[in-house]
C-alpha cells in the first residue's frame, strides 16, 4: 500500500510525464501578466491573466491547501475529458506558480469568459435579450450537460454565478471533480440542484 507522499509522488509524476509527452501545455507563469482577480472561494483563486506579448487572455485558477495534487490531477483529466463540446469552458494547459498564500503551486490555465458568470449577464442584459436568444442559452445549457451525461457525469452543482458563464454571448459550463460524480450511484442518494 502506498503511503501519502509516495502517491503525492505518483501524481507528481503523472503531471510531468504529461507535460514531457505533449498530453499537457505547460505555460512560464512568468509569460503572464495578471490584470484582475475574476474570483475565489473553497477552492482557491482565479485570476485573470494575458499572455505576455500577445492579445491572449485566460483564466488561472490556482488551488487552497484543501485540494491534494490527486485531486488536481483529476480536475486535469476531467476537462481532457469533456474539453471537445463547444459549450464546455476550454482547458488549455498548466502553470506553475509560486505562491505564499496557497500551498499548491499549480494552476489551470482556462478559457477566459468575457461576459463573466450567467447570472451577472443576465442582470445586466435581460431586456435586451430577446426570447430567441433566451431560448439559445437555455439550449447550450441544456447541450453542455447533456454531453456530460452521455460521457457518464453528473454535474453535482450548477450555479449560475458560479460555473455556468458567457463568452461571445455563448454558454461555457465550468466543470470540477470536486462536484461531477460518475453515474454509479443511486438518484436519490444526491439531490441535483439548478440554481438560477
Amino acid at each position: 500500500m502506498l503511503n501519502e507522499k509516495e502517491k503525492s509522488n505518483d501524481y507528481n509524476d503523472w503531471l510531468k510525464n504529461s507535460i514531457k509527452d505533449e498530453y499537457l501545455s505547460y505555460y512560464e507563469h512568468s509569460n503572464f501578466k495578471i490584470t484582475k482577480s475574476i474570483g475565489s472561494g473553497h477552492f482557491g483563486k482565479v485570476l485573470c491573466a494575458n499572455l505576455k506579448n500577445t492579445d491572449t487572455i485566460f483564466a488561472l485558477k490556482s488551488f487552497n491547501t484543501e485540494f491534494s495534487l490527486k485531486d488536481i490531477v483529476n480536475e486535469i483529466k476531467l476537462h481532457k475529458h469533456v474539453d471537445f463540446h463547444q459549450n464546455i469552458l476550454r482547458f488549455h494547459g498548466i502553470t506553475w506558480m509560486e505562491s505564499e498564500t496557497f500551498q499548491r503551486s499549480y494552476s489551470l490555465v482556462l478559457q477566459y469568459a468575457d461576459s463573466g458568470t450567467l447570472e451577472t449577464y443576465l442582470t445586466e442584459h435581460f431586456n435586451e435579450l430577446g426570447w430567441n436568444d433566451k431560448h439559445q442559452l437555455a439550449f447550450q445549457l441544456a447541450s453542455a450537460v447533456e454531453c456530460i451525461h452521455n460521457l457518464d457525469i453528473i454535474h453535482c452543482d450548477l450555479v449560475c454565478n458560479y460555473n455556468i458563464n458567457i463568452n461571445l454571448l455563448s454558454i461555457l459550463l465550468y466543470v470540477s471533480s470536486r462536484y461531477n460524480k460518475p453515474l454509479d450511484f443511486t438518484l436519490n442518494s444526491s439531490v441535483i440542484t439548478i440554481r438560477l
